[in-house]
């Protein structure tokens, strides 16, 4: 995509405003209906990039367990996993 300025009026929505991201801006981004976006005030400016986290349900929709090795567990050692704070 090539760098380019838009003009976006703010529109009211319910008790916030808001904006409509073009679609070849969300499509440049990756990003679709219901995405989460991390934003952030910066310098007078406000940026936007997609949300680095995962939920629970994209991490369990990508999880492939042909890719993963177990075979160098302990036996025992699946279910008492100790995790630190």
């Amino acid at each position: 995509m090539s760098r380019s300025v838009l003009t976006i009026p703010l529109r009211q929505h319910g008790n916030s405003v808001g904006l409509i991201i073009p679609k070849p801006y969300l499509d440049a981004l990756g990003l679709q209906k219901g995405a989460q976006v991390d934003v952030e005030l910066k310098n007078g400016r406000i940026e936007m990039r997609p949300h680095a986290g995962s939920s629970i349900n994209e991490l369990m929709a990508s999880y492939i367990p042909e890719q993963h090795n177990y075979e160098d567990l302990l036996p025992g050692d699946i279910g008492n996993e100790i995790v630190k704070d």
